[in-house]
C-alpha cells in the first residue's frame, strides 16, 4: 500500500509540475503579445469571445472581414464590457496601399448616443493610422449615461479596397497600435466614474481584411462572354459610364477592364485603349503605368444662357467623361461638340448629368488650347469630376479652373450651329452693353422671312433658335437664307443653309 501511494503521489506531482510550467509559459506569451499590440488569440469578431488568458471586464476587438478588389466594406470595432464605459480612445493601423478609409461613424452602434465623437486619418503623420475618440457625457452638455455593460460595435469604418488585382488573395492586417505618445492613453477606456482603464486590464484582438480572389482574368472581356476586345465590350463599357447602377461591373469585370495596364480599373483611358485595340489591333495590355503622365487644364465659362467647356493639353485627346451636378437636366439636343467625328452621350442619375465623349472609330480631339463643347441652357451647376484620356489610352492628370465671364468689347454675330441644318439651328450674338436689337431672317431675294428677336437685351452673349418657319409658322423651302442683327452699334449678317 505504501509503495502504491508513493507511485500515485509522484504521478500527481509530475502532473502538477507540468501544469504549473504551462501556466507560467502561457502567461509570459500573453504578456508579450499584449505589449506588442498583437492578437492574443484568433477570434471571430461579433461572437462571444474569451479573449486572453486572464479574465477581465473589458475586451476590444477588430473585425475579420473580406472583400473583392475595388469593393467598399463596412468594418467594425467591437467592445465587450462587463462594467459601464464612459469614453474610449482608440488608435488602429491598416495598410494604406491596399485599404483606404473613406468614412467613419458611430451611427447604429453602441456609441451612437455619445455626445462627443471625433476621428483623424493618418494620425501622428503615420499613413494608415486612425485615432478615434468618444465621450458619452461631454462637460456642459446634456446628461448622457455611460455605455452600459454589453457587447457589440462601437464604431464603423468604411474601407475602400484597392482595385489593383495584384492584391487578390492578400490578408491585410488591421491592428491596435501602442506608440505611447499620449501618455499611454491609446486604446484605453474610462469607467462610469471617469477613471482610466489601463491597457493591462483590457484584452485586445486584432483583425484583418481578406482580399478575395476574383477568378481568371481575361483583359478586354468586359461583358464576360468569353471573347475579348469585341465591339460589344466597348458598348457595355460605355454604358457603364452613363449608368454604373444598371450596367454595373463585378470584380472580375473590373479586373478585365484595366486595358491600359495602369492598375486603375474602368477609367475613361481604359475605354479609349479598348477601342484602339478593336480598331487598330495590337497589344491587349499597353502597360503604360511607368510612362510620363500627360497633363491638362480644364476650364469652363458660363453666361446667362449657356456654358462653354475648354481644355489645354499637349496630347491629342481620345475621350472625356464629365460629371455635372445640376437641377437643370441637360437635354442631349442642347449639347454641341466642335468635332463631328466624336460621339457625345448624355446620361442622368438623380441630379448628376454625365457627358461621355469618345469615338468608336478611333477619332480624337486635337491637342492645344481648345473650346470643344457648348451646352445651351446650362447656367447653374457644379462640375464634380472630369476624366480625360490621351489618344493612346493614358489617363490625363487634370487641373480644373473656371474662367470669369468677360463682357464682349463689340457686337459679334456668330455662325449658326449646326449649318447646314434640319429642322432647327441656333444663332448666337454678343453685345458690349445694353441695347435694342433686331434679329431677322431673310431669303435670297432680300424678303424678310421671320423676326426672331426685337427687344432690349443686356450686355453679354445671347442665343436664339430658328426652326425653319416663317412669321406665320409655315415651314419654308430648303435653300440659302441670311440672318441679320441690327443694333445701334452696327448691322451684321451671316449666311445659313436649310436642308430637308
Amino acid at each position: 500500500m505504501i509503495s502504491v501511494w508513493r507511485k500515485v503521489s509522484l504521478t500527481r506531482f509530475g502532473i502538477s509540475l507540468w501544469f504549473a510550467l504551462l501556466i507560467v509559459a502561457t502567461t509570459l506569451m500573453a504578456g508579450s503579445a499584449l505589449a506588442n499590440g498583437s492578437p492574443v488569440i484568433p477570434a471571430k469578431a461579433g461572437s462571444q469571445m474569451q479573449l486572453g488568458f486572464e479574465a477581465t471586464n473589458y475586451s476590444l476587438s477588430l473585425d475579420v472581414d473580406s472583400a473583392y478588389p475595388g469593393d467598399a466594406l463596412s468594418y467594425q470595432i467591437y467592445l465587450e464590457n462587463i462594467e459601464a464605459v464612459a469614453s474610449f480612445d482608440l488608435l488602429i493601423n491598416y495598410d494604406p496601399s491596399v485599404l483606404s478609409a473613406i468614412g467613419l461613424t458611430t451611427e447604429q452602434t453602441r456609441a451612437a448616443d455619445f455626445e462627443y465623437f471625433t476621428y483623424s486619418y493618418d494620425a501622428d503623420n503615420v499613413p494608415g493610422n486612425i485615432r478615434i475618440s468618444g465621450i458619452a457625457d461631454e462637460p456642459g452638455g446634456s446628461i448622457v449615461s455611460p455605455m452600459p455593460a454589453g457587447s457589440g460595435a462601437i464604431a464603423e469604418i468604411e474601407f475602400q479596397v484597392a482595385g489593383n488585382i495584384a492584391f487578390q488573395g492578400y490578408m491585410v492586417p488591421v491592428r491596435f497600435v501602442f506608440p505611447g505618445n499620449l501618455g499611454g492613453k491609446d486604446n484605453t477606456l474610462t469607467d462610469a466614474s471617469g477613471t482610466r482603464i489601463e491597457t493591462s486590464l483590457i484584452n485586445y484582438t486584432n483583425g484583418s481584411v481578406q482580399v478575395l480572389k476574383i477568378g481568371d482574368v481575361n483583359i478586354g472581356d468586359i461583358n464576360l462572354n468569353g471573347l475579348d476586345f469585341e465591339i460589344s465590350d466597348a458598348i457595355y463599357f460605355s454604358n457603364f459610364y452613363m449608368n454604373p447602377y444598371e450596367y454595373s461591373l463585378n470584380p472580375l469585370q473590373m479586373a478585365n477592364s484595366d486595358i491600359n495596364g495602369d492598375y486603375m480599373a474602368a477609367t475613361i483611358a481604359d475605354l479609349v485603349a479598348l477601342i484602339n485595340v478593336i480598331v487598330n489591333g495590337g497589344s491587349s495590355a499597353l502597360r503604360i503605368a511607368d510612362d510620363e503622365v500627360p497633363v491638362a487644364t480644364f476650364s469652363y465659362e458660363t453666361s446667362d444662357i449657356s456654358t462653354l467647356l475648354s481644355y489645354e493639353t499637349s496630347t491629342d485627346v481620345g475621350g472625356l467623361l464629365i460629371s455635372i451636378v445640376t437641377d437643370q437636366p441637360i437635354d442631349p439636343a442642347t449639347v454641341s461638340i466642335n468635332d463631328a467625328d466624336m460621339s457625345v452621350t448624355v446620361g442622368r442619375i438623380g441630379n448628376e448629368s454625365r457627358i461621355l465623349i469618345y469615338s468608336f472609330d478611333g477619332h480624337t480631339l486635337p491637342s492645344g488650347k481648345q473650346t470643344f463643347l457648348y451646352i445651351d441652357g446650362l447656367t447653374e451647376f457644379t462640375i464634380s469630376s472630369v476624366s480625360m484620356s490621351s489618344a493612346d489610352g493614358r489617363l490625363v492628370d487634370i487641373s480644373l479652373a473656371r474662367k470669369e465671364v468677360v463682357l464682349p468689347e463689340k457686337v459679334t454675330l456668330f455662325q449658326n450651329y449646326p449649318n447646314p441644318f434640319n429642322p432647327e439651328t441656333r444663332i448666337d450674338f454678343s453685345l458690349p452693353e445694353t441695347a435694342r436689337v433686331r434679329l431677322a431672317v431673310f431669303n435670297l431675294l432680300g424678303r424678310e422671312v421671320n423676326v426672331l428677336i426685337d427687344d432690349v437685351m443686356p450686355a453679354g452673349v445671347h442665343s436664339s433658335a430658328w426652326d425653319g418657319s416663317d412669321q406665320s409658322g409655315q415651314a419654308v423651302a430648303s435653300g440659302v437664307y441670311y440672318y441679320r442683327l441690327e443694333s445701334k452699334f452696327e448691322n451684321v449678317s451671316c449666311k445659313m443653309v436649310l436642308l430637308k
